[in-house]
């Protein structure tokens, strides 16, 4: 295989570089225009500018692709957007910036941090400096961290009068609140990025997934999650009983609902939102037995029918109508093996 290196990171050289290797590798802008279904970014402004970027140089030579924005880097976005809404100061991201000044200046300050809490050291050296709107720093291992560790980080801060700011904050109770609530926000984003992940995932499956995150949002937003339930009985056992808890009126909380529904809204507004991606996700939907009309029993089915002509045009790829009738047929019958072009829309499908 040739490799090239890119020059520069302006989108007129990153297109050229791309259009060079996938023709030095056999694949000239003939087959492209037969087989090049879509292109896929982490939404950055020189891969996805809606008029230079890498994205829209590539549609002007294939205008029939379907351009796309990581899913995984879009949930990453939508938690960003939402902590970013809500006005009020986060005490947890402020700490966790705290904790990386204090114990990233010398190996001094690392070595006690392992001492510590081991767990909370290997993830504040993991998220690496906090900048900008990205709250990288605020993952769920890191939070986690933080909880399990909180009587002897609050132990170690007491004995140096430089972080007694650090002290006196893990002192209210509404930091500790705070904290339970990101961990139950950031273990369903977590669930869900790790999801998006998988290897056989498919536009159609991540659309299932993301309502099923919304939908265990929307449940947190109701009801108090695990975490948050046990911090009542967890500041009256023997590794708390040293911390003095109280409501500062300085450091309010968080506002739970409005905190959760901002995630919602902007996993909404970022994540299958537009008319396009919409009628994309209905088309591929199409090959999915699970969501077709509960009345439909046997083919032929007109309205799918009528659908499979635009995905066929789509993706490039013809099933036959009676192929997709014996799809529809046959879907009860486990020894019935799927027609060979539903196979290979699949597969095209999943890529």
């Amino acid at each position: 295989m040739y490799l090239w290196i890119l020059k520069s990171l302006t989108a007129e050289v990153i297109t050229e570089t791309l259009f060079n290797c996938l023709s030095e590798n056999g694949f000239d802008k003939d087959y492209l225009q037969d087989n090049l279904i879509g292109f896929c970014s982490d939404g950055a402004s020189a891969m996805l500018g809606s008029k230079s970027g890498v994205a829209s140089r590539i549609v002007r030579e294939f205008p029939n692709i379907v351009i796309w924005h990581c899913l995984s880097h879009r949930v990453q976005l939508a938690l960003d957007d939402a902590i970013n809404s809500v006005s009020q100061v986060n005490h947890f991201k402020m700490f966790l910036e705290k904790i990386y000044s204090i114990y990233h200046v010398s190996n001094k300050h690392q070595l006690e941090l392992h001492n510590i809490a081991a767990d909370l050291e290997l993830e504040i050296v993991k998220i690496g400096r906090i900048l900008g709107p990205r709250w990288v720093a605020c993952s769920a291992r890191a939070a986690k961290a933080v909880w399990r560790a909180y009587p002897a980080l609050y132990k170690h801060f007491s004995n140096y009068k430089n972080f007694l700011g650090m002290k006196k904050k893990m002192e209210n109770l509404c930091f500790l609140k705070d904290l339970a609530l990101m961990i139950e926000i950031l273990e369903e984003l977590s669930l869900l990025s790790l999801a998006l992940q998988d290897r056989d995932v498919s536009l159609v499956k991540a659309d299932r997934l993301l309502c099923r995150c919304i939908r265990a949002l929307k449940n947190l937003k109701e009801n108090p999650g695990k975490h948050e339930v046990q911090i009542d009985t967890m500041i009256r056992t023997e590794p708390f009983k040293d911390i003095p808890f109280q409501v500062s009126a300085k450091n309010i909380g968080l506002p739970r609902a409005q905190l959760i529904q901002s995630v919602i809204d902007n996993m909404k507004s970022r994540l299958f939102s537009t008319a396009n991606t919409r009628k994309l996700l209905s088309l591929f939907s199409l090959l999915e037995p699970n969501s077709w009309p509960s009345d439909l029993t046997l083919s032929p089915w007109p309205e799918g029918e009528c659908q499979l002509r635009q995905l066929n045009e789509l993706i490039k790829c013809n099933i036959p109508v009676n192929d997709f009738r014996d799809y529809i047929d046959n879907r009860y019958f486990s020894d019935c093996s799927l027609p060979p072009s539903i196979q290979q829309a699949k597969k095209i499908i999943r890529s």
